[in-house]
């Protein structure tokens, strides 16, 4: 019986072994669409922060200032919806006029804001037209195509310039990439820009699928391409190189950000992609012979994975020099280089130079380069004739942001205390109110 028994327990395991080895690509596939698709829910529930629903209503309240009887008026109904304050979003067009404001005009905003603030929310800020079709003023008819590219530029152009602002940046970001259209973008060099700006704002939210999602059909049509010049997109990092160069440099980011992805995605059958990414990374930087803190960082990595001692404190040591790293993380770094002088590689890998502490060193690298890109350049090479007009609505949407963060806030009621009740006890009693609603 013990025979019996032992020999029909080892049958199951055998058996359960082979079934996890026989998971065929189409199986691996559909786990994978899975784990994507959970994380596209992710994305959509979490997106929506108290900033990034009022900057959405901002824009939307504004948009509707241009919606008449003569020009769109399907969406009239919509338009209502944002009546109320229409006196005050007319200010959205002029910076004298916000500074004329009162704080009674925005906890009246902040009220409507919560009134409207479902149908912020479930409502497709899309459905109404562009800017750059308001702004059409031939009158041009536009193809479903062109409508589609241009508000996915505008979202693209929203998302950089957002980064400009000293508050909830990121945040808007990452909403106005996501609403990008990117089924309906025509495949081309700036359709790959999008991919990796929203790839690595995906990353860094932890959406590991849907990045390397993005990244991969960035690296299909890139290795597909070998004539794509990237230099109009890349902008200030594309003026001293060809167009060879600007392409490696293009690949070389997909493969950095997409090995990194797969590091944080797992699994045995990753692990050896995350080797061929990274590689893929060194080997089109040699080529560039560009040295940064990332290219150390990965090397190290690389090294550590192929038990290359030496190498990797040599990588180590290079990347202690970065002004990037805190005091703390060079503290590690020198941690690091003990445990591999005494040939404890694993060590290293498994406690100390984790996947956690190589995408810090990644992320803030490329924070620091994406700071530096010249997103109103991009705006202006990328729009006709209004890129002013959309970095003033970057600039007045950040005021209104702030402003009525300071007038209905706990805090900012009490410090704005005296300024309310020289405007009345009224609206004292309404902005307290407002507030214990809230």
């Amino acid at each position: 019986m013990k025979k019996y028994t032992f020999t029909s327990t080892l049958f199951v395991i055998i058996f359960m072994l082979q079934s996890c080895s026989f998971l065929t690509s189409e199986e691996t596939e559909t786990q994978n669409v899975v784990q994507i698709e959970r994380e596209q829910k992710e994305l959509d529930e979490s997106v929506y922060s108290y900033k990034v629903l009022l900057w959405k209503y901002l824009k939307m309240s504004q948009k509707s200032t241009y919606i008449t009887e003569d020009t769109h008026a399907d969406l009239l109904p919509m338009k209502t919806k944002f009546s109320k304050i229409s006196n005050v979003l007319n200010a959205y067009n002029n910076q004298t006029m916000m500074e004329e404001l009162s704080a009674f005009d925005y906890v009246d905003i902040y009220k409507d804001f919560n009134e409207t603030k479902e149908y912020i929310k479930t409502t497709d800020e899309d459905i109404m037209p562009s800017y750059s079709e308001f702004y059409n003023t031939e009158n041009t008819a536009l193809s479903a195509e062109e409508i589609s590219n241009k508000r996915s530029m505008e979202h693209m152009m929203f998302a950089g310039l957002s980064l400009l602002s000293r508050d909830a940046g990121r945040e808007i970001a990452l909403y106005e990439a996501s609403k990008i259209d990117m089924d309906n973008v025509t495949e081309s060099e700036t359709k790959c820009f999008y991919r990796l700006f929203r790839g690595f704002l995906f990353f860094e939210k932890g959406l590991n699928h849907l990045s390397e999602k993005e990244l991969t059909a960035n690296i299909n049509w890139i290795e597909n391409t070998p004539n794509a010049d990237f230099r109009s997109v890349l902008g200030p990092y594309s003026e001293s190189l060809t167009q060879q160069q600007a392409y490696e440099y293009m690949l070389s980011t997909n493969y950095l950000i997409r090995g990194l992805d797969r590091l944080f995605i797992g699994g045995e059958t990753t692990e050896k992609a995350v080797q061929e990414d990274f590689q893929g990374f060194l080997t089109q930087m040699e080529k560039l012979g560009i040295q940064t803190e990332v290219t150390a960082a990965i090397e190290t990595y690389v090294n550590l994975k192929n038990e290359n001692s030496a190498e990797a404190i040599q990588s180590l040591s290079k990347l202690k020099q970065s002004k990037l790293l805190s005091d703390k993380e060079r503290a590690t770094i020198d941690e690091a280089i003990v445990y591999l002088q005494e040939r404890e590689s694993g060590k290293v890998l498994n406690t100390i130079y984790d996947k956690y502490f190589l995408s810090k060193i990644v992320t803030k690298y490329s924070w620091n380069v994406i700071s530096e890109f010249d997103w109103k350049k991009f705006t202006e090479n990328n729009t006709d004739s209004y890129s002013d007009a959309l970095l003033e609505k970057i600039k007045t949407a950040q005021t209104y942001v702030e402003n009525i963060s300071k007038y209905t806030s706990e805090e900012g009621i009490k410090e704005t205390g005296e300024q309310l009740k020289q405007e009345g006890e009224k609206l004292w009693d309404k902005a307290k109110e407002l507030w214990n609603e809230n």
